[in-house]
């Protein structure tokens, strides 16, 4: 166990901090769910990881650092086969199935998922998942747990998200310096473990209030990402309108406007101003600069 300090919007808090080989996982409510026609039982609350990853070169990278945060305990180690033992204790713990789940947000899971697959692979061969694109996961089901983006879910980054929804605690920014090779070995400062405890706190807390805000008192009825809300509420509103079905075919693309838009957005460095038709841009032409990037492994 170690000691350490979450900031909050009025200054800091203390808090426990246990490793895989002393925690202790409280009891929790599970509540049954009809999905698409089959009963799921989930737990009332749900969990965030956090994760810190290093990197020797743009080819090599591992995770030296990470933190859950579960009713309001907190967790943390230095290797990913720490965080499968953590969830082997859950499953174990809370009776875990296919169809008995714990619900984790990670911050932008599709780069963290990267370093975690083959780890969580060995946990459950079977894992699921329905990704958007090759390199964007939003849903990913190994047993007893789904693995949702608490990014998709609110289109911010953790910091924003967690000063407009959070109600008590922040992010802490700007105190680990990424220019530095860290090891799962190497020495880590309290100010550390400031930063990767905060970061959960204030994930949780965020997540919380940006549900209930939008009317959801649990996660798994939620919708995964930030555009689902609004479809969620455009149903509502049209399941009470009499003259919706009207309005959507009034308000419908035509086919040429529809080919048009999709003739704007090729991929790659696009625009869609009428002024460049017919060109095809590419670096240098009329001042078109290299699009550069922090950290091209994400």
């Amino acid at each position: 166990m170690i000691i350490s300090k979450v900031k909050t919007k009025e200054g800091e808090e203390n808090i426990k901090a246990y490793d895989v080989t002393e925690a202790y996982l409280p009891k929790v409510k599970f509540e049954k769910w009809n999905q698409n026609k089959t009963v799921y039982e989930y737990a009332a609350d749900f969990a965030v990881l956090d994760t810190e990853t290093s990197h020797a070169d743009l080819e090599t990278g591992w995770v030296y650092q990470w933190a859950v945060r579960w009713q309001g305990q907190y967790y943390y180690g230095r290797k990913p086969s720490e965080i499968i033992t953590l969830l082997q204790m859950f499953k174990d713990t809370y009776d875990l199935a296919d169809k008995r789940r714990v619900i984790f947000y990670i911050h932008n899971a599709s780069y963290d998922l990267q370093y975690l697959k083959y780890f969580l692979y060995e946990y459950d061969a079977k894992i699921s998942v329905m990704a958007t694109d090759a390199h964007t996961f939003l849903i990913t089901d190994v047993c007893g747990f789904r693995i949702l983006c608490s990014y998709k879910l609110s289109n911010m980054s953790l910091d924003m998200f967690s000063n407009i929804y959070a109600e008590k605690y922040i992010k802490a920014s700007g105190a680990i310096d990424y220019t530095v090779v860290r090891y799962q070995d190497s020495v880590l400062s309290a100010e550390d473990w400031y930063y990767m405890f905060s970061d959960v706190a204030s994930q949780y807390d965020a997540i919380k209030h940006y549900l209930m805000i939008n009317g959801y008192d649990r996660a798994y009825k939620a919708p995964f990402t930030s555009t689902g809300f609004v479809r969620a509420n455009c149903r509502r509103e049209a399941a009470h309108s009499l003259n919706w079905r009207k309005k959507f075919l009034i308000s419908a693309l035509q086919l040429d406007q529809y080919q048009l838009c999709r003739q704007a957005f090729m991929g790659g460095i696009t625009i869609c101003s009428w002024l460049w038709e017919g060109e095809t841009i590419r670096v240098g032409f009329n001042g078109v600069r290299k699009i550069g990037h922090k950290d091209f492994r994400s």
